[in-house]
């Protein structure tokens, strides 16, 4: 089931968006296991902030859906006074504070994809 970014949000993720879709596949019979984000996006180059990152981790704690975070693009930001975050820091600094967060995440990393 996709879910679509908020281009007005700087292509960013919405949470009512996911809950939505989340919503849709249920209606229709479908069990969502697992949530892919790619940050930075590709072909937008959008980066998540942290706070987006905490509502999208929040969600997939709720609702039992395991993260795939795609940020193979991590070398690669193009934006000036942008700083790339990984999920997995804010996962980990998540349950530093609140250590019963039931969440489940893989990050890939390739470095296919790293400029030198």
């Amino acid at each position: 089931m996709p879910y679509y970014l908020d281009e007005s949000n700087n292509w960013g993720c919405n949470i009512n968006i996911l809950n939505t879709s989340l919503q849709l596949a249920k209606e229709q019979g479908i069990c969502i296991r697992v949530l892919v984000i790619i940050n930075p996006g590709n072909p937008t180059g959008q980066i998540l902030n942290e706070e987006s990152m905490k509502e999208i981790i929040n969600f997939c704690s709720i609702n039992e859906i395991c993260i795939m975070a795609d940020e193979v693009y991590q070398e690669n930001i193009w934006k000036e006074g942008i700083k790339f975050i990984s999920f997995r820091k804010v996962v980990y600094d998540m349950m530093k504070e609140n250590p019963d967060l039931n969440v489940q995440m893989v990050s890939f990393h390739s470095i296919s994809k790293v400029i030198d």
